[in-house]
């Protein structure tokens, strides 16, 4: 399954269900704050990386997987 956060919802749903899973991510941080390039050399986000704290979802997931967010998420910045 994709390290992504769809894939760690994912992966956590099977693993309770009884199914051994492992996570695969093609960069070295999964979920993280890696950054692509550009073949003119400029960095991008590659995926979906900031929430506002109204993803109850994602604040739940983080809880039942005994992650401490501020270990996940950069603090708020008003950009």
């Amino acid at each position: 399954v994709g390290a992504g956060w769809a894939g760690w919802g994912a992966s956590k749903s099977l693993c309770e269900a009884g199914f051994q899973v492992t996570l695969v991510d093609s960069l070295n941080d999964p979920a993280g704050l890696s950054v692509g390039i550009t073949r003119s050399g400029k960095p991008f986000e590659p995926g979906h990386k900031g929430f506002w704290i109204d993803y109850p979802n994602i604040m739940q997931l983080l809880k039942n997987l005994n992650i401490n967010e501020d270990s996940v998420f950069t603090p708020f910045t008003n950009s």
